[in-house]
């Protein structure tokens, strides 16, 4: 389970809750640390970034018989509603913790601790990236060492007293957190400043991990940081052993058979605590595809995906055996009551007048349930679908079991949230699913003529098409009727095409070079014509991949890439959801 309070979630969301004041926090912290679910087999991890503040405790103690003042610093953080003056005057700061009062909306490092030590979970660590050095006060002084935590309890600081915290503005992100995560990650076989992050799975590696990182980031920026000196401290008695990361198992390289492909599919999945193949709340059976390697693209040239990477995808997904079917997205429409565009005055999408022979486009006579041929029943997949329309299913879906929803909508404005709610596949995930361990340009191999078994797509059955061979379907066929790939997915080769996440860039694979990570385009491509018109053709336009019944064998290649806009629609596109395990 994961509670982030920032302000660009609130922001984004539309929730003010998510704001990190100093209300919202105590609040979030309060329901996960009394969680009675919670034993010695879970973890804890806060994770905090914000200014720190330093106030002095006055006490009297005597010494020679005379009472004498004697102060001692507490360190207090900063939160979105924090106030640290007395009075109206910024002359008027806080100095003293007798000062403190509700309105002032800070939270002490000893609160935090106490919070934690009552937490039942067996492992109990906080993270906290703040500057140690006092700039609240006038010039810019060392703050002292911080008071142990409780036993049980261990904090991991990102600098030692007297240092400030840096952050990289080409990263967004503070140099300590983005390490942390970078380790805890679990990028297997990435090597930081010399060490590998798969060795990182207990608090002494971590900790070893950041104050080796943290300083030769400094260095290797150094004209940005210029001399700055930042080392990590760890303090508290959590035990040094405890395992934060567990050693997942190996990433599956292509090429690789079909026995391996079962066998690391097996070994995921008992990994995760799954099953290889889930069924869904509507009748949706998911194949779990492990993270791995794969060649991505085409080496022919003069092609949309001409060009080839070497991609890794680090996180294993959930994604389904076979397309989404029409009697699946009719119960999203009724469930959800939900209305496509084009109901409400917009452009149609496209559909077979058998009467003349011929295809029609933008025309509102053809819907999601109206494409002009039958059979076009419930097993079939769903066509004439927008990208809009799938993310609309997606969010649906993750309701409906309880599942946080993975993107944002605000009107036309689309932003992935994260969790493990339903998606769409990225171009990445969808062509590492297709091929399946394959170098070839269809699962099957590299003859066209495979495709009578692997995929539905233009056929003798055409009478404008010159191939001699039919696969027994004119238009879309039932769903699961051809030959599935190694990791049991069904027309990835045909049927229907499929919306993907990514935004459409037309030299994604020239742009790229060694080893992309999770690699996805979330900017529109920006085309320009003499004389510097902005073309608008690929702009807002998102991927589609896999072919459908309609297009020729040629384009249905695994590298096959095309693009629409995200409100079109069509008689041979559709969609097929994806989700973290």
């Amino acid at each position: 389970h994961v509670t982030r309070l920032t302000p660009l979630a609130a922001q984004i969301e539309g929730d003010d809750s998510l704001r990190p004041t100093a209300a919202s926090i105590r609040d979030r912290l309060d329901t996960v640390l009394d969680n009675p679910d919670l034993g010695s087999d879970d973890i804890l991890l806060i994770a905090w970034a914000s200014r720190a503040v330093t106030l002095d405790d006055v006490e009297h103690v005597t010494i020679g018989g005379q009472v004498v003042e004697e102060r001692i610093p507490r360190l207090f953080f900063c939160t979105a509603d924090t106030i640290l003056r007395t009075g109206e005057s910024d002359d008027e700061q806080l100095t003293l913790t007798s000062q403190v009062e509700e309105r002032h909306h800070l939270i002490s490092l000893e609160e935090l601790y106490e919070r934690a030590d009552r937490c039942q979970a067996g492992i109990k660590l906080l993270l906290v990236d703040a500057c140690r050095n006092n700039l609240s006060r006038n010039g810019c002084i060392a703050l002292p060492d911080v008071p142990p935590p409780p036993d049980g309890v261990a904090a991991l600081f990102s600098c030692s007293p007297g240092q400030r915290s840096c952050e990289d503005r080409d990263l967004a992100h503070g140099v300590f957190f983005y390490h942390v995560t970078e380790a805890l990650r679990y990028e297997i076989g990435t090597f930081v400043h010399g060490q590998a992050l798969e060795d990182v799975t207990t608090l002494t590696d971590l900790h070893a991990h950041v104050s080796a990182a943290v300083p030769a980031h400094l260095v290797e920026h150094d004209d940005f940081f210029i001399g700055a000196i930042q080392q990590p401290h760890l303090t508290g008695t959590n035990r040094e052993t405890d395992t934060l990361v567990r050693i997942p198992p190996a990433l599956l390289i292509s090429p690789f058979s079909e026995d391996q492909v079962h066998e690391v599919q097996q070994v995921w999945a008992e990994f995760l605590g799954t099953q290889v193949i889930v069924e869904n709340s509507i009748g949706i059976p998911l194949a779990l595809i492990p993270p791995g390697e794969f060649m991505m693209g085409n080496p022919v040239a003069n092609r949309a995906d001409s060009g080839r990477q070497r991609v890794r995808l680090i996180q294993p997904y959930l994604t389904g055996i076979h397309e989404v079917t029409l009697g699946q997205f009719r119960t999203f429409v009724e469930d959800a009551e939900y209305v496509v565009e084009f109901e409400g005055g917009h452009r149609g999408g496209s559909g077979w007048n058998a009467a003349a022979g011929q295809m029609e486009f933008n025309d509102p006579l053809y819907d999601w349930q109206h494409t002009g041929w039958s059979p076009y029943e419930d097993n079939h997949p769903v066509v004439n679908v927008s990208w809009y329309d799938a993310i609309a299913f997606c969010n649906w879906l993750s309701r409906k079991e309880n599942l946080r929803e993975y993107y944002i909508v605000r009107n036309t404005t689309i932003l992935p949230a994260g969790g493990n709610g339903y998606r769409l596949l990225t171009e990445a995930e969808w062509e590492n699913a297709c091929r399946a361990g394959t170098t070839t340009q269809w699962y099957h191999g590299n003859n066209s003529d495979g495709l009578i078994a692997t995929g539905n797509v233009q056929d003798a059955s055409d009478p404008k098409s010159d191939i001699d061979w039919n696969d027994g379907y004119r238009f879309t066929a039932p769903v699961g009727q051809f030959a599935p790939n190694a990791f049991g997915l069904f027309d990835m080769h045909g049927n229907a095409g499929e919306w993907c996440w990514d935004c459409y860039n037309t030299w994604i694979y020239s742009r790229r070079s060694g080893t992309t990570v999770d690699p996805v385009e979330h900017v529109p491509e920006v085309r320009f014509s003499f004389p510097f018109f902005v073309t608008q053709m690929y702009r807002d336009t998102r991927v589609r991949r896999g072919p459908s019944w309609f297009h020729q064998p040629g384009y249905s290649r695994a590298s096959s890439r095309d693009y629409d806009s995200p409100g079109d629609r069509g008689c041979y596109w559709g969609f097929r959801v994806a989700r973290t395990p």
